[in-house]
């Protein structure tokens, strides 16, 4: 063996099952260089003839390659050192799933060059947790020049084509891709995708890029990529909350590269007759629109837009000199949003806040601008918007339908809660500003609120905070201990930087004597307390035989005196109200979900923007039975629920019933109507239903000027009344 000139050696070995344990023991570093095997066998032999030939072959068993399944490899040599032919295969459980083959040369520096040849190779077959499944077949290869220099070059090309693939509940029925890199540049022949129910995608051109050492190269190539096809129907597979969609969408992009990074130097996005309906919504998003260029790496959002029921939301995007607040995506600008909604705004459900199935109108447009912004990068958005919610029931605190309930459980404080810092990706600037047709529907309330109200919320990456809150209502009713009070005003204000919230309110009932029952709440100013004990109630009448809770809850409840009452009702006048209250409960909690479809249908039918029943059927029951316990036991009975039905009074299905309804006749003005039930009982006992009728409208004016006529009918000695409204609002904010 001629050390100083290996083309004069002349030798044959053999090594037999060789382990990772054993190569340790001849080198450690070469541990850290090659995967794991169970065992290695090689074989050579050179120039024993004299001839200069060159013989081997070598079996590596069981490679781990971590997600792979482990692997035989198989390599056989043959030739001269200037011409060494290679052939193999790659073998997994005996079962062959790649040929081999390929050339190699010692002199005058070490190449190799090797091909690769694939038949119907199952993903299954590879991979021991496979993401999907795929057929591949086709040919690739590698060319190394210089194998041990440390700037060596290396090529690949493919050409491979694959089918049945399907990822999940998606499938793929073709894809082909033809592709080469080179020294300096990354050539496409051709690529191909193909989905019957999905998309077709086709790409053709170069790039000056080496995908192995990252490199760019200045040059003229580029990219051409399209993609065409609909891009909404498997948004419904990304989530749950996405019950239906579909849409077509084209995209075109012309991408290039300078010596940095890549560039989109032109290009197109068409999406349209886009269709998504979301869970827990009455509305779907229809007509879905985006339309926008692409040119020097920015997408500008030329036209952005959807529409849910009547209304019409729209989106673009601004790029300001400076980027820090633009979205990005890799390379590619997308400057930050601008959303606007006009008025009557979008027709949608709120969660949490607005009743399930209920319809609100919602307007966003920017706090000092037509525009909404949303600011980037994604990780950090900035949200400022100005929101306006019309024909909205609002349910609040969020999940709770009845504030009762509430108070029993919860001891809430005047002051904002402590919380511990929840690590959102967002700042937040919204104001919420309270429009027409609104109502604190929250039991046992159920308020008009005046427009014009107001909550400002703020997010400041940590916590949230109500920075300024003002409510007021000079409309509506409050159920208290069964007896349903009518709104005389109430006021509701909170300041944030002064640690301050504030509830004054007067409620009032009429007896049919023509005694009235004043309900007063307010909350005291020692703000160091709780709401709950900072809040005072009080129950007054004119009745000057009325001295103390008692005697007014009697008048209200019998239109008597509790001195004139039969021992038997005296005693059962507070377990009276209690089942009255119980009643009022179960109904907003339970029957008047069942109203929804009805809701739904009479609005769409009749092209309302708002139109809702309100039911006192189950308080009703327990009113007219609580006088006689076995009745009402009797009642809780459902199999004799249905024969019941037959004897029950007109008072039980039409007491405290009420219909509401609102339409926007044209921008910023609307009626509303609101037709009510209600039973009274005069001094003979006697009983009728009275009807009301409230009817009104309403015009918003510039500058924040608003003009109303409201046409109201009462069966009482009032009768018809008439009223002309003009109204300005001014706003003055917290120090």
């Amino acid at each position: 063996m001629n050390l100083k000139d290996w083309q004069d050696m002349n030798f044959d070995l053999a090594i037999y099952d060789l382990t990772m344990a054993k190569l340790g023991q001849l080198n450690p570093d070469l541990l850290l260089m090659i995967p794991e095997f169970s065992a290695l066998s090689f074989f050579a032999k050179y120039n024993r003839a004299n001839e200069r030939r060159l013989e081997a072959w070598m079996n590596l068993r069981e490679i781990d390659l971590l997600s792979v399944i482990p692997l035989d490899l198989d390599l056989r040599l043959d030739g001269m050192p200037e011409d060494i032919n290679i052939a193999g295969s790659i073998k997994a459980n005996t079962l062959e799933l790649i040929g081999l083959k390929g050339t190699a040369s010692l002199l005058p520096e070490i190449k190799l060059s090797l091909e690769t040849a694939i038949q119907d190779l199952q993903m299954e077959n590879v991979l021991t947790q496979p993401p999907g499944e795929a057929s591949i077949s086709g040919t690739a290869g590698v060319t190394i020049m210089d194998l041990l220099a440390d700037d060596r070059a290396i090529e690949f090309a493919a050409d491979l084509s694959a089918e049945a693939i399907r990822f999940g509940d998606f499938e793929i029925n073709r894809a082909n891709v033809r592709l080469a890199q080179q020294a300096d540049a990354l050539v496409v022949d051709s690529l191909w995708i193909s989905s019957d129910k999905l998309f077709s995608a086709s790409a053709k051109g170069s790039l000056g890029y080496n995908i192995i050492t990252g490199e760019f190269f200045d040059g003229e190539r580029s990219l051409d990529l399209a993609i065409e096809g609909q891009l909404f129907p498997w948004l419904k597979e990304l989530s749950d909350y996405i019950v239906d969609s579909r849409g077509v969408s084209k995209i075109r992009l012309s991408i290039g590269n300078d010596d940095e990074q890549f560039v989109v130097n032109s290009g197109e996005l068409d999406i349209h007759s886009g269709y998504v309906m979301l869970q827990d919504q009455v509305e779907a998003l229809r007509n879905i629109e985006l339309k926008g260029a692409f040119e020097n790496n920015r997408f500008v959002l030329e036209r952005g837009q959807f529409n849910m029921g009547n209304g019409r939301f729209y989106m673009n995007n601004v790029f300001d000199a400076e980027p820090s607040d633009h979205f990005m995506i890799a390379f590619l600008d997308l400057g930050y949003l601008r959303l606007m909604i006009e008025e009557p705004g979008i027709q949608a459900t709120i969660p949490v806040v607005a009743p399930p199935k209920t319809l609100s109108n919602i307007a966003l447009k920017g706090q000092r601008s037509r525009f909404a912004t949303i600011r980037g990068p994604f990780d950090d958005m900035k949200i400022e918007a100005h929101v306006t919610a019309s024909n909205l029931d609002i349910l609040f605190p969020p999940g709770a339908d009845n504030l009762l309930n509430l108070i029993l459980s919860v001891r809430s404080t005047g002051r904002k809660p402590e919380s511990d810092p929840v690590p959102l990706p967002f700042q937040l600037d919204l104001f919420v500003n309270i429009g027409e047709n609104v109502r604190y529907v929250t039991y046992p309330t159920n308020l008009n609120l005046k427009p014009g109200g107001f909550l400002h919320l703020l997010y400041d990456g940590s916590a949230f905070i109500v920075k300024e809150v003002f409510i007021t209502s000079d409309r509506g009713r409050v159920d208290f201990f069964g007896t349903v009070f009518q709104v005389d005003n109430i006021a509701i204000s909170m300041i944030d930087q002064q640690d301050i919230m504030n509830v004054e309110g007067l409620f009032y009932k009429r007896t049919p004597d023509g005694s009235t029952i004043s309900l007063n709440v307010r909350s005291t100013p020692d703000f160091d307390k709780s709401l709950l004990d900072r809040l005072e109630i009080s129950l007054t009448s004119d009745n000057p035989q009325d001295r103390n809770i008692t005697q007014v809850l009697s008048r209200l409840r019998y239109n008597q005196a509790v001195e004139d009452l039969p021992n038997e009702q005296r005693q059962n006048l507070l377990q009276d109200e209690a089942l009255g209250l119980i009643g009022g409960n179960l109904n907003s909690t339970v029957l008047t979900p069942f109203f929804y479809p009805a809701e739904n249908w009479i609005r769409r039918t009749f092209k309302l923007d708002s139109f809702s029943i309100n039911a006192g059927f189950i308080q009703n029951l327990f009113t007219e039975y609580s006088s006689d316990p076995s009745q009402l036991a009797d009642l809780a009975d459902l199999s004799n629920f249905g024969s019941d039905i037959s004897r029950f009074s007109s008072s039980i299905l039409l007491n405290n019933l009420s219909l509401s309804m609102s339409k926007y006749l044209g921008y910023r003005f609307f009626m509303d109507y609101e037709l009510g039930l209600q039973e009274a009982t005069d001094l003979q006992k006697k009983t009728r239903i009275m009807v009301s009728h409230d009817t009104s409208l309403r015009l918003v004016l510039p500058k924040n000027y608003r003009m109303g006529y409201t046409f109201r009918y009462e069966p009482k000695e009032a009768g018809i009344t008439h009223e002309i409204m003009i109204q300005r609002t001014l706003r003055f904010w917290g120090l």
